[in-house]
């Protein structure tokens, strides 16, 4: 039975939604650019000097030596200057100049050991074993004693675990100061060893960090409004700001207070009504609504990329959108969703209380969309001549047309889905195939039929197929459902037409385009 996938109305209506938006020109910043800054506005890393603009320079793609990752450690820990002042003594013989009071101090701290008893290695590279040692022993942890957290052969293990490291520093090769802003970053968000105070509270409690919003809604000096958390700190109130040309929006900045590992906020294009169908119906048996808007956020993250809305200087806050806030992994660390209507906004709520896996959806996600580009352009697809109408010989708006690849007629093995598209709007091919895949394998049924109490069978998976494939097979997961030769194409469309081919297990083959007319 002909498997075709139409979706011309889905399409109309995230055409609309798109249209109807307006995007600044931000620069976007990489993730350890984000985490320098980050911490340079906290007053915990420095640069090696400024530009001729007066920008700090961080050198992020250089490897440090070890004691500049010291040095940025104690800058991290807030004891610079008790280090300054210190006039402690050490057994090292390669200390000296600059980096000597930093190197004393930590020393005799228990913060850092030398090389050897008598050779510090200050100007050797430093490793991520390292600097991730450094900083596990700052967070309270020990590599030393009859009961050790770690070994200093296991610290970057040891640091994935916990959640401060991410396991691409597992090869231990090109460590580089933006790796160090970037654990830094991370470090702290973690929870100092046996409290459950983090890094980050300890720094503002000692007066480190300063200039800390107050809590539970009270205002600042001068009656501005501050973010607060609830009691069970699991719901953060930020206040809104707005500008005509910007609506409604909030600092970055104020939300990497809260949220340190935050690495960008994802925005879907659609809300949660677009995933219930006019008889009221959840659209997809896969996932929920709210795992559908993360997808969905996934779907159109490159475009939301492009145009500075993920990683920007501020965080916009559409109408009627679900907003998530990630980490580097694609963890959710809180999520917003905002009014309805346009209505200007004196505060947001976001919700760090998440039901949904952001991680395990990301990898779901990029399983069957980066086949896209992995294959895209490898196939030739085109329409074969032949125009078969099975009920008569009557002449018809729509025939069932075959399919050739590389030049060959193709009999099974693959499914298509059909898009409209207006030529007015710029495209971006390949993005355009990774939302079509989306729709296919993540906002659709699985289950073929759906039946009410009164035994009533209906149709629920329009996207995969037509007509009697319902009637005998209940899943597109059956294995019996064969794919077809051939499929039902309308001959004529006001708009350009894309027709995109795929397997059954989400691999992207290829795509024809069919012009208007």
């Amino acid at each position: 039975m002909v498997k075709c996938l139409r979706f011309t109305g889905l399409f109309v209506v995230l055409f609309t939604m798109t249209l109807l938006l307006s995007f600044p020109s931000i620069a976007a910043e990489n993730d350890e650019q984000a985490a320098a800054d980050y911490l340079y506005e906290l007053g915990l890393f420095r640069g090696t000097g400024t530009d001729n603009t007066g920008v700090p320079v961080f050198e992020l793609d250089r490897s440090p030596n070890r004691a500049e990752a010291l040095v940025m450690l104690l800058r991290l820990m807030g004891l610079e200057q008790e280090a300054l002042n210190s006039s402690y003594t050490h057994p090292f013989t390669d200390v000296s100049g600059w980096n000597e009071p930093y190197i004393a101090y930590a020393y005799n701290m228990g913060i850092t050991k030398g090389v050897s008893e008598t050779r510090f290695g200050a100007n050797d590279k430093a490793t991520a074993s390292m600097y991730i040692t450094f900083v596990l022993r700052a967070l309270g942890y020990t590599d030393s004693g009859n009961s050790p957290d770690f070994s200093y052969s296991g610290s970057i293990s040891f640091a994935v675990e916990i959640g401060l490291a991410d396991e691409g520093l597992l090869e231990d090769t090109d460590f580089t100061r933006g790796d160090v802003a970037v654990i830094s970053r991370n470090a702290l968000s973690q929870p100092l060893r046996d409290s459950q105070e983090t890094l980050y509270q300890r720094l503002v409690d000692d007066g480190v960090i300063e200039n800390v919003p107050y809590e539970n809604g009270e205002k600042a000096h001068g009656g501005e409004s501050v973010p607060y958390w609830n009691d069970n700190r699991t719901i953060l109130t930020v206040p809104v700001e707005y500008t005509e040309d910007k609506g409604n929006f909030i600092s970055r900045k104020t939300l990497q207070y809260y949220f340190p590992e935050m690495t960008k906020v994802l925005y879907p294009s659609a809300s949660e009504d677009f995933f219930i169908d006019p008889f009221g119906v959840k659209r997809s048996d896969r996932y929920s609504i709210t795992e559908l808007l993360f997808i969905h956020a996934l779907s159109y993250e490159k475009h939301y990329d492009r145009y500075g809305w993920t990683d920007g200087d501020i965080v916009r806050l559409t109408s009627d959108r679900t907003l998530f806030v990630v980490d580097s992994g694609y963890n959710i660390l809180a999520i917003c969703t905002t009014p309805r209507d346009n209505t200007r906004l004196d505060e947001i709520a976001f919700y760090t209380k998440v039901e949904i896996d952001g991680a395990r959806l990301n990898s779901d996600y990029h399983r069957v969309v980066d086949t896209v580009s992995g294959n895209w352009d490898k196939n030739v697809f085109e329409l074969g001549e032949e125009r078969y109408n099975p009920w008569s010989d009557e002449p018809r708006s729509s025939y069932i047309r075959f399919v050739k690849m590389n030049g060959r007629y193709i009999s099974d093995g693959w499914y298509c889905s059909i898009s409209e598209y207006n030529p007015q709007l710029e495209i971006h091919p390949i993005e355009e195939a990774e939302r079509a895949m989306a729709r296919v394998f993540f906002f659709s049924d699985k289950s073929l039929i759906r039946e009410d109490s009164n035994g009533n069978r209906t149709y629920s998976n329009y996207y995969f197929t037509e007509g009697a494939f319902n009637d005998q097979y209940v899943s597109v997961d059956d294995p019996n459902a064969p794919a077809s030769r051939g499929f039902w194409f309308a001959e004529h469309s006001s708009f350009p037409r894309v027709i995109y081919f795929f397997t059954r297990d989400g691999v992207y083959l290829g795509q024809i385009h069919v012009p208007a007319g």
